[in-house]
This record gives C-alpha cells, structure tokens and sequence, in this order.
C-alpha cells in the first residue's frame, strides 16, 4: 500500500544517507583561447578551440550532511594556468576569476595535494558520493589534467552522480544547464553565474531540494 512504499523509500534514503556525505563539484578551466568566425553564407557563428589543452583554474567543493541537509565544509582554492598564463578578458568577464587570482595561487598538483587532505580530514573513511552538473568534470577534464601532469586521479574522484540525472528523474524532464534546474524547481541563482564556488553552491541547493523529494543519489559514472 501507499503507507508501505512511502516506508520503503524513507528507508532507502536513510540507508543510504545515514554513514555518507556528499561533495559537491563545479571546475572552472577557462584559460583557453576560443575564436568565433562568421560564417559568410548563413547567419551561424562556428566555433573553433584552437588549443584542446584546457586548464583547471578554480577548485571548489563543498561537503554535504545529507541527513542534516548543511553544509559542513568548503574547499576553494584558485589554480594558476602553466600552458596559458594570462586569462583573457573573456574568462574574467564570465566568471570573475581575475589575473591576480591565479597569479597568486598554487599549480594545479598543489592544489589537489590540498584538496586531497582536506578531503581525508573532512571525510576520511567515510563513504562520499561526488555530485556534479553533467559528466564533464570528473570524466573529462580532471582527468585529462591528471594525465597531461602525470597525476593519479584521486580514488574519491573516480566514481560520481550527474545531478542532471536526478533532476530528470524527480521531473520527467532533461534540462541542460544549472539555470534551468533551479527555474524548474521555482528556485533562485545565487551569486555569480560561471564562478565556480557559486555553481556549487547553487548545486548544493538542488541537491537538498531533490533530497526533501524524496530522490536517492547513487553512483552514475565511474572511470
């Protein structure tokens, strides 16, 4: 009956939620050069990457009690670029991430040295599920960054849910960015869109709103 199912879903929840925590995650790697040319015979933009080696130069994450729905932690830290030193006015006028930023920052293997204590400290053997908007951060890019700089992927990192995924499932619906999750749930973006720590943050909202639902977060992706 309705009473049973409702049992087993909290049920599930708990189970689940009781020894995790959720880290949150949102890279951003815009110290790459893009160049738009006009298309003389249409009305269309192309667009042409002309160098693939994108870099990571902001690290945010947030950890997430998804019983108490607070969070009980932040890491974010800069990342200085080593293949594209200056950041164009592009980046800085889409995220805010200024020169001085990362000039002042560590390289990226600093960094994930950082990120990885203050991951142990924060979670150590407890079991975490990272949460991203779409694949690409954990599938991608950290780990064509930890290639190119002969890095191991950390262990925590190579499994994650695709909160796009959940958002579908509580709604019947695929939406395609961070803004069209929070408008389909009568939710608000706050602080800077494209800012890393921001995106995060507004990530972590959909999160605990999908989690008062009633949705259970589990593995969508793994290396």
């Amino acid at each position: 009956n309705a009473d049973d199912l409702t049992s087993r879903k909290n049920t599930d929840i708990r189970l689940f939620a009781l020894p995790a925590v959720f880290c949150v995650f949102f890279f951003q790697f815009f110290s790459l050069l893009f160049v738009f040319t006009a298309n003389p015979s249409a009305t269309t933009f192309v667009l042409h990457d002309i160098d693939c080696a994108k870099e990571i130069i902001e690290f945010p994450a947030l950890k997430l009690n998804p019983e108490t729905l607070t969070v009980e932690s932040t890491f974010q830290e800069f990342v200085k670029p080593v293949i594209h030193p200056e950041l164009s006015d592009f980046c800085t006028k889409l995220t805010s991430i200024t020169q001085h930023d990362v000039d002042n920052s560590g390289v990226f293997a600093e960094v994930l040295k950082r990120f990885n204590a203050w991951y142990e400290k924060e979670v150590g053997a407890s079991s975490c599920l990272p949460i991203t908007c779409g694949d690409w951060d954990l599938k991608t890019m950290l780990p064509n960054q930890c290639r190119r700089e002969g890095i191991p992927v950390p262990p925590a990192l190579r499994q994650w849910h695709n909160l796009k995924k959940s958002y579908c499932a509580a709604t019947s619906v695929y939406c395609r960015s961070l803004t069209e999750m929070l408008h389909g749930l009568s939710l608000s973006f706050e602080g800077r869109l494209h800012r890393g720590i921001d995106d995060c943050r507004n990530i972590n909202t959909i999160v605990v709103e999908l989690l008062k639902r009633g949705i259970v977060f589990n593995p969508t992706g793994r290396l």
